[in-house]
C-alpha cells in the first residue's frame, strides 16, 4: 500500500468511529439535511419543468412567448432571419461582438421562438430561470423541513435503549460509506485535474475517472 491509500483508510477508520460513538441521529445533523435539501430540490426542479408535461407547456407556450415582449427596444427588437444576420447584427455592435462566435449556437434557439429577436431570447432565459428558482425554493423548503421532521423522530427513537444501539450502528455504516466516497472521490479529483486531461469533456471525465478508481482500488488491496 502507498501513501494514499493509507490516507484513505485512515479517513473511512475515523469515519466509522464518529459514526459508532455518535451515532445516526446525532451525525444526521441539520446542516446535512440542508445539504441534502439543496442538492433534491435542484433535481426536483428539474424534474418538474422538464419531465411534466403540464408544467412543461406552460413554460414553453404561455411564459416564453410572453417574455418575448418584455425586450423590444434598440438592438433587442431587430428581427433577424438567418444566423448570418445575427453575426452581422453582433458584428455591428462593440458590446456584443464578443457572441459572434456564439451565432450558431444562439440561432438555433432563435429559430425555435416565434419572434426572431435577442429580445424574445432573453425572456427565455429569464423566464426559464425564474421558474426554475420558484420549483428550486418550494421543493428546498419540502424537503428540508421533512427531513428536520425526521431527525427529530430520529432523535426521540435513539433515546430507547435498543434503538440507541442500531443507531450507532446505522451510524457507523453511514459515515463509513460517506469518508471512503469523498475521500476516493477527492483523490481521483486531484488525480484528474493534475493529468492535463480535459476538463469540460463529460464522457473523457467519466472514463477517466472509472479508470482511475480501479487502479486506486488495485493499489489499496
Amino acid at each position: 500500500m502507498n501513501y494514499v491509500s493509507i490516507a484513505i483508510i485512515a479517513v473511512v477508520l475515523f469515519s466509522f468511529i464518529v459514526g459508532l460513538v455518535k451515532g445516526f441521529s446525532k451525525v444526521f445533523t441539520k446542516g446535512i439535511c440542508r445539504l441534502i435539501a439543496i442538492v433534491g430540490a435542484v433535481a426536483v426542479a428539474w424534474l418538474v419543468a422538464t419531465q411534466i408535461s403540464a408544467v412543461k407547456a406552460l413554460i414553453d407556450q404561455t411564459l416564453v412567448p410572453m417574455a418575448g415582449g418584455w425586450f423590444k427596444s434598440g438592438v433587442l427588437g431587430v428581427q433577424v432571419n438567418s444566423v448570418e444576420e445575427l453575426q452581422q447584427l453582433f458584428s455591428s455592435q462593440i458590446v456584443l461582438s464578443a457572441l459572434s462566435g456564439s451565432a450558431a449556437a444562439l440561432w438555433a434557439q432563435i429559430s425555435a421562438l416565434s419572434t426572431h429577436t435577442l429580445g424574445a431570447l432573453l425572456g427565455k432565459y429569464i423566464v426559464i430561470a425564474l421558474v426554475y428558482i420558484v420549483l428550486w425554493l418550494v421543493a428546498y423548503l419540502i424537503i428540508k423541513y421533512i427531513l428536520f421532521g425526521v431527525k427529530y423522530l430520529l432523535t426521540e427513537i435513539a433515546k430507547v435503549p435498543v434503538f440507541n444501539t442500531i443507531d450507532k450502528i446505522v451510524g457507523a455504516v453511514v459515515t463509513t460509506l460517506i469518508g471512503g466516497v469523498i475521500s476516493v472521490g477527492l483523490v481521483v479529483i486531484v488525480i484528474y485535474a493534475t493529468s492535463g486531461a480535459p476538463l469540460l469533456n463529460i464522457p473523457t471525465v467519466c472514463d477517466y475517472c472509472k479508470v482511475g478508481l480501479q487502479q486506486l482500488l488495485g493499489l489499496a488491496f
